[in-house]
């Protein structure tokens, strides 16, 4: 699949890596624009950078980690506030992965340790949490990746679980799918998850690919191989899916 300049596609699909990187238009092509971040525990400083969103403002919130710690920046890389410390207790991490924003603003952050998912306020106010430890509806092993749909809908990959867990934003269970495999609509180690404006549901796994579902777990299709070609994936870890007016 060939991917189009900002200007010629509705959205555009990052796949995260260690360095925060921000992209500028280049025709048919994606070209480098700029960067922030070195590693250490200071303000817009980073000791593994895992997860990235961006919210309605532009905002960039970096999931940092290895400082259990997640940080806001501006667009252009300039620190606004973080929040978290180690532990299990509320607005506490261990080992935060994946992290989702809601419409209005609302932060969901999969705290892999501690198997469960916080919710936050847009300047990291704690509001609720949810999850433990197990595999029945509404527990974890190791969570990893969250994504938030147009109606609020919450989606979690259950990574130790193989499957995608589906919450309303209060943390009450809806559905779940997903099971050990390469089948269609089955994962191995699910990560990354996020969700379009069409509400299709993006999750990758370690079978190298990107599988799309819709919003009940329907499978619909499934992008990528395993390779270093064009269109193939070697352990995709984070999907971030942003509007192209948001940086042009």
């Amino acid at each position: 699949m060939k991917m189009q300049g900002y200007k010629k596609m509705f959205s555009t699909l990052f796949i995260s890596a260690l360095t925060t990187l921000m992209f500028a238009s280049g025709g048919d092509s994606q070209v480098f624009d700029f960067q922030w971040g070195m590693t250490g525990g200071g303000n817009a400083q980073f000791n593994l950078p895992v997860g990235i969103a961006i919210d309605s403002m532009s905002n960039v919130f970096v999931v940092d980690a290895g400082n259990n710690r997640v940080q806001k920046l501006d667009a252009g890389g300039n620190y606004i506030t973080s929040w978290g410390t180690t532990g299990n207790g509320n607005g506490q991490f261990i080992a935060p992965q994946g992290i989702g924003i809601e419409s209005n603003g609302t932060v969901y952050i999969a705290d892999w340790f501690n198997n469960r998912v916080q919710k936050f306020d847009n300047n990291g106010a704690f509001i609720t949490t949810w999850g433990v430890a197990g595999s029945a509806n509404g527990q974890f092993n190791n969570p990893h990746g969250v994504a938030v749909d147009s109606v609020g809908s919450v989606y979690v990959t259950d990574f130790g679980n193989n499957r995608v867990q589906k919450f309303d934003g209060n943390g009450n269970f809806s559905t779940s799918w997903g099971s050990i495999g390469s089948a269609n609509g089955q994962f191995n180690s699910p990560r990354a998850i996020a969700v379009d404006s069409s509400d299709r549901v993006y999750v990758s796994d370690a079978n190298n690919r990107i599988q799309i579902f819709d919003t009940n777990g329907t499978y619909l299709e499934t992008w990528g191989t395993s390779g270093r070609s064009d269109g193939q994936l070697i352990d995709a870890m984070g999907l971030v899916l942003i509007l192209p007016e948001i940086f042009t």
